[in-house]
């Protein structure tokens, strides 16, 4: 699940940055390394992200004797996903 959805936030902003660099010739012969980066990025980060967090989240289920249902592991990707997009801002300020 964190793979589809890493996958489909990346190829959503892949497609913001092409409609943001549409107008411009020079960048046109550029244009399509963006979405192929994009997934990249989104296949090694989904599968790392993926992997640690379901190991952990088994580990947890397994010894508390729980058993899970389909839709934490969903639910964990998209926190995953929201953990990635506010990490990827800088926080100014503080006290």
């Amino acid at each position: 699940w964190t793979l589809i959805i890493y996958g489909v936030v990346h190829l959503a902003s892949a497609f913001i940055a092409l409609a943001m660099q549409g107008g411009k010739k020079r960048s046109l012969m550029y244009l399509w390394v963006a979405p192929i980066v994009y997934v990249a990025a989104a296949l090694i980060q989904g599968l790392l992200a993926g992997s640690v967090v379901g190991l952990v989240l088994g580990a947890v289920y397994n010894a508390g004797y729980f058993s899970m249902s389909t839709w934490v592991p969903v639910l964990w990707g998209v926190i995953n996903v929201l953990v990635l997009i506010v990490s990827s801002f800088s926080i100014q300020g503080g006290l």
